[in-house]
């Protein structure tokens, strides 16, 4: 099968945020899906369900060779084995991976947006990652994950 180029929103808002969203992209690998750039990470305010911690999160630039529902599944195991649950719609989360983007392009710059669409991360061709959040994490070095 043919490796495909697909973009993943993840999200943290219960415990060390930042670690968990490491944690998950270091299981990533393990479930066959090959991490090849990470953006910075960024805070995002909750949606719908106001009255919860803000978001730390982050795109994650992947190869797979997994359609979508695969790849879906393979997320949602590391969810559990990490000790998610969701509980409600739009609640808390230890860890929240979802699929944003597939191989729709080939050029140019690719955007995936968290549901919150004033903080977007741009993976640009160019080999560099960016990000507008202006969140304290913004600042940091853009991280590239071989």
């Amino acid at each position: 099968m043919r490796e495909k180029t697909v973009y993943l929103s993840l999200g943290s808002n219960v415990g060390d945020r930042e670690a968990n969203l490491r944690v998950a992209i270091g299981e990533l690998p393990h479930a066959g899906v090959a991490v090849t750039r990470v953006s910075l990470f960024y805070e995002t305010e909750p949606v719908d369900l106001r009255e919860q911690a803000w978001f730390l999160n982050c795109a994650v630039e992947v190869e797979t060779h997994f359609e979508a529902i695969m790849l879906l599944r393979a997320l949602r195991e590391i969810e559990a084995k990490m000790g998610s649950r969701k509980l409600m719609a739009k609640g808390p989360r230890l860890i929240d991976m979802d699929i944003r983007l597939g191989n729709h392009r080939h050029a140019g710059i690719e955007s995936a947006a968290s549901e919150n669409a004033s903080a977007a991360v741009c993976v640009g061709t160019a080999g560099r990652n960016c990000t507008g959040s202006g969140a304290p994490e913004a600042e940091k070095d853009c991280e590239a994950v071989a």
